[in-house]
C-alpha cells in the first residue's frame, strides 16, 4: 500500500486531488499574506522583511510542490514547516519571540487570523494526504510541538 497518494497521470482518487488543490490555493493564500506584509516588516528589521519574503517564496513553492510532485517528503516537509509558522506565529504574538522589535508580544490582526487558519487548515490536509506510520509519526511531533508551546506560555505566564 503506498504511503502517499500517487501523482499525475495515475489511479489517485478524486478526492485526493482535490485535497491537494486546496493545499495549494491555502499556501497561495499564505504566501501572499506573507508578501503583503513583508513592508511593514522590513520597517522593523532587515532580518524581519527577509524572513517573510523567505516564508511566502516557501509557501509558493509549496504549492507547486504538492501539485506536481506530491511525495511523502514533499507532504511531511510542507506540514512540518507550515507548523514551524504557525509556532513562531504563537510566540511572537503572546511571550515576543525576544529579538530586536519583537522583545515583547506582538497585537493579533485580522490578517494575522486569517494567515494562521489557512496555515493550520493547510498542515491538517497535508496530514490527510499521508497515511499509515508517516501519518501517526508527523501527528504526534506536531502534538509535541502544541504541548511544548503550551508550556512555555504556561512558564512565562
Amino acid at each position: 500500500m503506498s504511503e502517499v497518494s500517487p501523482g499525475r497521470g495515475s489511479s489517485e482518487s478524486t478526492a485526493d486531488a482535490q485535497i491537494r488543490r486546496c493545499v495549494a490555493l491555502l499556501a497561495i493564500a499564505t504566501g501572499l499574506i506573507h508578501l503583503w506584509i513583508t513592508p511593514e516588516h522590513f520597517g522593523e528589521s532587515t532580518r524581519y522583511g527577509v524572513f517573510f519574503i523567505v516564508c511566502a517564496v516557501a509557501q509558493l513553492l509549496l504549492a507547486v510542490a504538492v501539485i506536481v510532485a506530491p511525495r511523502p517528503l514533499v507532504l511531511l516537509g510542507g506540514a512540518m514547516g507550515t507548523a514551524t509558522l504557525v509556532c513562531v506565529y504563537v510566540v511572537s504574538h503572546t511571550v515576543g519571540i525576544g529579538v530586536g522589535a519583537h522583545r515583547h508580544s506582538e497585537e493579533v490582526s485580522v490578517l494575522d487570523l486569517v494567515a494562521v487558519a489557512t496555515e493550520v487548515l493547510g498542515i491538517g490536509l497535508l496530514l490527510a494526504l499521508l497515511t499509515g506510520a508517516r501519518r501517526r509519526w508527523a501527528g504526534n511531533l506536531l502534538l509535541a510541538a502544541g504541548t511544548a508551546l503550551f508550556l512555555l506560555r504556561a512558564a512565562r505566564a
